[in-house]
């Protein structure tokens, strides 16, 4: 199916996406020339990409009421380059061809400069015009019949002052990024999108380059530590994740320290690394002085095999074709592992009905009941039994995630420390616990090198009282 890659940003109170194959570069503001007799939304000229380009705000384009400051996103279409100032780059999604709605014709008449929307990053988003922009404010200067002082040029006798069309084709866009103190670079076509999650959780026994787990719009997603992964040390909390698609493990996030920008580098700039470098095939030189790496998913994931896409969380929706029930299943057992402080425990995966990201405890208006509290989870109220309570060094998060279980026709939730991942645990390798009938754990599973201890949920959970319960 079809994509198109896009650049979010923000221009006064619009939410703007950019085709990205028109980027050629994201940079800080720079010293700006101001001209007299210039159209009127022309800010001034500025240097970028080594040639004098005319800067525009956005906001200011589009009708808004335009900052001060922001960021430079430079845009080419031809041999029209520009400029353009805008509020914030929110971050750079792939969205599917079908996924995108044009917008009707009263709001046409409004905004003609936007032409489509489409939802993504928990926003609506509404694609810009730039061939529309160009021929609406075409570089002409007000009053003054020589326009030689709009002319986008890196000076009197540059070769390259207008690039050729063909030539952006041959121009690779990357996104530049930092990662413990040194400059690397990702093909932007390798980036889902760019996420600043609220909380890493940690992963319990995961490898070193485990990042460990983040909330993804309500879907966990496993993050590594591309620092450990390309041999660098940490000298930060990385708080920054690529959204990228490894082969063979899906979508995984990369951590990384800071986006510094969109670079197109023309392929004949790119070379071969010479050694052998962890993740990195190739480099190209930036202002003459920054030796950027070049990171290559393959290589940098390859170093540890199927090791990603064993711990990659897994859809929690299952068909009913492949449904286990615990109690009856002869060759395997599927169950849901999970963290509680350093234990890991098991949940039988026929019984829960889903996985809340995050919940927020209501107390219960009569005591004593066995249960900490009520939450809603997806426009139910379900009552919630917080396991935390009793392991030993159990976090202590106010918005922890909850997995939503089936009891006697009902929904009741508990609350865990982390959900790690779904595990299809051959019969073999699962030992029942008969010496003690009324334990809360009936089986211990052998997972790779960890143990996992089952949950009986009927033992775990205080009888359902109906006036608390609301039945699915």
């Amino acid at each position: 199916m079809e994509r198109i890659d896009f650049l979010c940003i923000v221009a006064g109170a619009r939410r703007v996406a950019i085709p990205l194959n028109l980027v050629l570069s994201v940079e800080e503001v720079r010293p700006l020339t101001q001209l007299p007799f210039s159209p009127a939304l022309v800010e001034g000229l500025v240097m970028a990409l080594g040639r004098v380009v005319p800067q525009m705000s956005l906001a200011a384009v589009l009708g808004e009421q335009p900052c001060e400051g922001g960021v430079l996103v430079v845009v080419a279409a031809s041999d029209d380059v520009r400029a353009l100032r805008v509020d914030q780059v929110t971050g750079m999604v792939q969205i599917e061809v079908e996924a995108t709605k044009p917008i009707d014709e009263a709001e046409r008449i409004v905004q003609p400069l936007l032409t489509a929307r489409f939802e993504a990053l928990g926003a609506e988003w509404y694609v810009l015009d730039y061939s529309g922009l160009t021929f609406e404010q075409q570089m002409h200067p007000a009053e003054v019949t020589n326009g030689d002082a709009l002319i986008a040029s890196g000076g009197e006798g540059s070769e390259d002052a207008q690039a050729p069309a063909n030539d952006v084709d041959e121009r690779l866009p990357l996104l530049v990024v930092e990662i413990a103190g040194e400059s690397y670079a990702v093909p932007t076509s390798d980036i889902v999108e760019l996420l600043i999650p609220g909380v890493v959780r940690s992963m319990s026994a995961a490898p070193a380059w485990v990042a460990g787990i983040i909330d993804r719009r309500g879907t966990p997603l496993l993050v590594l530590s591309t620092a450990m992964l390309l041999g660098r040390p940490l000298i930060s909390k990385s708080m920054i994740t690529l959204v990228v698609n490894v082969p063979g493990a899906a979508e995984v996030g990369l951590m990384i320290d800071r986006a510094v920008g969109i670079e197109r580098i023309h392929r004949s700039a790119i070379h071969g690394v010479p050694r052998d470098m962890a993740g990195v095939t190739n480099y190209f030189v930036l202002e003459t002085e920054n030796i950027v790496g070049i990171i290559d998913l393959v290589a940098l994931t390859g170093q540890v095999g199927d090791a990603v896409a064993e711990l990659a969380p897994r859809e929690l929706s299952a068909p009913p074709a492949i449904e286990i029930v615990l109690e009856s299943a002869k060759n395997s057992h599927k169950l849901l592992a999970v963290r509680l402080g350093r234990e890991l425990f098991a949940l039988p995966v026929d019984r829960v009905e889903r996985i809340q990201a995050s919940i927020a405890l209501t107390p219960l208006p009569q005591p004593g009941t066995g249960f900490d509290g009520m939450a809603d989870v997806g426009g139910t109220m379900v009552p919630v039994l917080d396991l935390r309570r009793a392991i030993e060094h159990a976090g202590l998060d106010p918005h922890p995630p909850c997995a939503v279980v089936r009891i006697e026709g009902a929904l009741a939730g508990l609350v865990i420390d982390q959900v790690l991942r779904i595990v299809d645990i051959p019969g073999n390798h699962v030992e029942e616990i008969t010496t003690h009938p009324r334990l809360p754990v009936s089986h211990v599973a052998h997972s790779g090198d960890q143990l996992l201890s089952v949950l009986v949920l009927d033992r775990v959970l205080p009888p359902l009282d109906s006036a608390l319960v609301t039945a699915a």
